[in-house]
C-alpha cells in the first residue's frame, strides 16, 4: 500500500491482524500461500510463504507468532524479528515450516516499516550502495529463447542435474560466450563421482555460479571438488534457520553462500548471514523465488552492499504497479516509500482466507 494511503498519523500504527490466503487458481506464476498482514490504519501488506509448506502447518505456527508482534509498531521490526526467531529456535534448529512463517512475516513488517517510516526499504535496510541492481531472468523450465535476456539467465530444474546440464550447454552453444549463465541444480546429485561429472561440463561453458551440487550436509565432499574444479559453487539455497548455514560457512570448497529470503528469516536473517559470510569472504546470492513482489523486496537488500551477488528479477510485464525500469540487465529501484510498487487489486483476488 502506497504511503499517501496510510493513516494520518502513520507513526502510531500497530500491527493488527495476519491472515494466511490460498489461491484458488494455483499456477507457478503464483504462490500457492500468501501472508496478509494488516494495521491499525489502512496499510497492509502481503508476502509469500515458501513453496512446500501445508497449510495446517503453516496456521499453527501463525498463531504461535501473532500474538508476539500484535500491538507492535512495524518500526520495531528488528526486536519483533528477535522474539519471533526464539520462539521458532531459529539460531539453533528449526522446521521448514515455522522457518517460513518467519521469514513471510519478516518481508511483511519491513514493507510496512518502509511505508510507516516513510522511505524507500532500501534505506531502512542500510542505504543504497548501487543506484542500480545487477539482475538475471530465470528460465521457465522448457523455456529457450533465441535471444538471450538482458543480464543473463539463471537454468534450473527439479528433477534431473543431466537435463539442466544440458539445457545450460545448449544455450550457450545458442548465445555465444558473452551471456552469463547461472545454474540453480535445485536437486544435489547422487555421489562425489557424478558431481565431479557435472562440474568439469559446467566449468567447461563458463557458467558465472552452480548451485546445491552437493548436499548442503556434504561439506567433505565440497571442500574435494572444490580442489579439483575452478566451477564457482554456492549452496544453501533450501536450507532454514542457522545452523546449517554455520555448517557450510567452515566449509572450505564454496565460494559463495545461496540464501532464500522465504526460508532463511526473510530479509532480516539474509542481513545476518550474509554478516557471517562476510567475516569468511564469501559473497552472498540472494534468492525470492519467482513471484514479482518477492523479487522485488530481493532488490532493495542486494542493492545495499557489495557482498550481494546478481539476483533475479521479474519477467517485464509481470504484475507490478507500476512496472520496473530495465536498462540491459540493471533494474532502477523505485525512490517512493516503502517497496515502491504494488501487486495489481486483480492479483490479490485470486487469493481467499484459507478457511474458506
Amino acid at each position: 500500500m502506497r504511503a499517501d494511503r496510510l493513516a494520518p498519523r502513520g507513526d502510531c500504527l500497530t500491527i493488527a491482524a495476519a491472515e494466511l490466503l490460498r489461491a484458488t487458481q494455483p499456477d507457478q506464476s503464483h504462490p500457492s500461500l500468501l501472508l496478509r498482514v494488516s494495521t491499525s490504519g489502512e496499510a497492509t501488506a502481503l508476502a509469500e510463504l515458501a513453496p512446500g509448506v501445508e497449510t495446517g502447518e503453516a496456521q499453527e505456527v501463525l498463531q504461535e507468532l501473532l500474538p508476539l508482534v500484535q500491538g507492535r509498531r512495524p518500526l520495531e521490526r528488528g526486536a519483533l524479528w528477535e522474539r519471533m526467531a526464539l520462539a521458532i529456535e531459529w539460531h539453533r534448529a528449526t522446521d521448514p515450516a515455522r522457518a517460513a512463517v518467519l521469514s513471510a512475516l519478516d518481508l511483511a513488517l519491513w514493507q510496512l516499516a518502509a511505508l510507516q517510516a516513510g522511505l524507500p526499504l532500501y534505506e531502512l535496510l542500510g542505504g543504497r550502495y548501487f543506484a542500480q541492481v545487477d539482475t538475471y531472468r530465470v528460465l521457465d523450465p522448457q523455456e529457450t529463447p533465441t535471444q538471450p535476456p538482458a543480464g543473463g539467465a539463471l537454468v534450473a530444474a527439479q528433477d534431473d542435474p543431466e537435463q539442466v546440464v544440458a539445457r545450460a550447454e545448449h544455450l550457450r552453444r545458442q548465445w555465444g560466450d558473452g551471456v552469463r549463465l547461472f545454474v540453480d541444480l535445485q536437486e544435489a546429485v547422487g555421489d562425489l563421482e557424478q558431481a565431479r561429472l557435472v562440474a568439469r561440463r559446467l566449468q567447461a561453458i563458463e557458467v558465472f555460479w552452480c548451485l546445491d551440487l552437493l548436499p548442503a550436509d556434504g561439506t567433505r565432499e565440497y571442500s574435494q571438488l572444490a580442489a579439483e574444479v575452478e566451477l564457482p559453487l554456492g549452496a544453501g539455497a533450501r536450507l532454514a534457520g542457522l545452523p546449517g548455514y554455520q555448517r557450510l560457512l567452515r566449509t572450505r570448497g564454496l565460494d559463495l553462500l545461496a540464501v532464500d529470503v522465504r526460508r532463511c528469516g526473510g530479509l532480516t536473517g539474509a542481513q545476518r548471514i550474509a554478516w557471517l559470510a562476510a567475516a569468511r569472504q564469501l559473497p552472498v546470492a540472494l534468492l525470492g523465488g519467482r513471484w514479482p513482489l518477492t523479487l522485488l523486496l530481493v532488490m532493495h537488500l542486494a542493492a545495499t552492499g557489495a557482498a550481494y551477488l546478481p539476483v533475479a528479477r521479474p519477467d517485464e510485464g509481470t504484475m507490478l504497479e507500476p512496472p520496473l525500469v530495465l536498462d540491459e540487465g540493471f533494474v532502477s529501484l523505485p525512490e517512493g516509500p516503502g517497496v515502491g510498487a504494488e501487486v495489481p487489486a486483480e492479483v490479490v483476488a485470486g487469493y481467499v482466507p484459507t478457511g474458506e
